[in-house]
């Protein structure tokens, strides 16, 4: 039985063969990927078809975390516990929990909507990664022209362009080039 707590599709998936083919070599090449895009192309199918696909891979499961509907940034690592059905301790913080658990598991955290808190998501990211060998994460940013500039502001990239823009995030996180994949 595959670990998994992935929302039912209740589309199908037709075609982007490449782009699938692509994702999954990024992902088993790299610990940390990105996919970005304009609002609607398609990234969360795509995903969501990456992570169905890759399931029995991953022994420890695949995770899919929604934070699409989550305002406080301060609530990242709490929304990952809540979508595991991990519990609350009133003496550890979410973050330790989270280390503690990912700690030995081989598992797969698909990031859903993190462009809102995507500072948050950085400093989790870049926490669980070094301390956390077997977890590999794929994190999606819809890019709107509208909202590009703030997001762009506040990681401070100094050019438009969106791998630009996506080592910037890297770096943020701390991830090495060679970690890192870019589609």
């Amino acid at each position: 039985m595959t670990l998994n707590n992935l929302p039912i599709q209740l589309t199908s998936f037709i075609g982007r063969e490449r782009e699938l083919a692509e994702v999954k070599h990024l992902i088993s090449t790299s610990r940390l990927v990105t996919l970005t895009g304009a609002g609607g192309c398609g990234k969360t199918l795509l995903a969501l078809r990456i992570a169905t696909d890759l399931s029995s891979h991953f022994e420890d499961g695949v995770w899919w975390i929604e934070l699409a509907v989550l305002h406080d940034p301060e609530l990242s690592a709490q929304a990952v516990l809540q979508s595991l059905g991990l519990p609350e301790s009133p003496t550890r913080t979410p973050l330790d929990l989270l280390t503690d658990y990912f700690q030995a598991k081989h598992s797969l955290l698909i990031l859903d909507n993190c462009e809102h808190i995507i500072d948050a998501c950085a400093n989790f990211v870049s926490h669980l990664l070094p301390t956390c060998p077997q977890i590999s994460a794929v994190g999606y940013v819809g890019i709107d022209v509208h909202r590009a500039a703030r997001i762009a502001e506040r990681l401070v990239v100094s050019r438009c362009t969106v791998e630009a823009h996506l080592r910037s995030i890297y770096e943020k996180l701390g991830v090495k080039s060679r970690d890192a994949a870019i589609l």
